[in-house]
């Protein structure tokens, strides 16, 4: 088996809006994923952590980020009691289920016209126009 990021992925709004482990944990993810079990397969919280190698609350933060981006959602939640421990089981948007053609959320991405702020690129000032010589500092 092998993963595979299309270039039409990579170049969506969603996916360059993602921190690195919450691209780190959508791989791992596709690793879950065997053709057959979207929607069937589990991780938690701990085992992201484990195999991204961070702590528990920067996994939680990239599955948050993967379910606002749409990359993922949640078949069913997960739960860690004295009575009842599972992890989530996981919905890959990007492939179908249950019948269901794959939706794709993250090519939505974003629908609020909430984005993520980008950095301006160290610019200390206004922008040049075209033919001035840059600014001195």
């Amino acid at each position: 088996m092998h993963v595979r990021l299309h270039r039409w992925l990579l170049q969506s709004q969603a996916w360059k809006s993602l921190s690195l482990a919450a691209r780190c944990l959508l791989i791992e993810l596709y690793d879950e994923h065997n053709g057959d079990n979207n929607g069937y397969f589990f991780m938690g919280v701990r085992t992201a952590a484990e195999r991204l190698g961070v702590g528990k609350n920067l996994a939680n933060r990239s599955f948050q980020e993967l379910e606002d981006r749409g990359f993922i959602r949640a078949r069913q939640r997960g739960s860690f009691n004295l009575k009842v421990r599972h992890a989530t089981q996981w919905i890959l948007t990007e492939y179908g289920f249950a019948g269901q053609p794959a939706t794709k959320d993250f090519m939505r991405w974003p629908q609020s016209g909430m984005q993520k702020p980008v950095p301006n690129g160290g610019t200390n000032g206004p922008p040049c126009e075209d033919n001035d010589p840059p600014p001195q500092p």
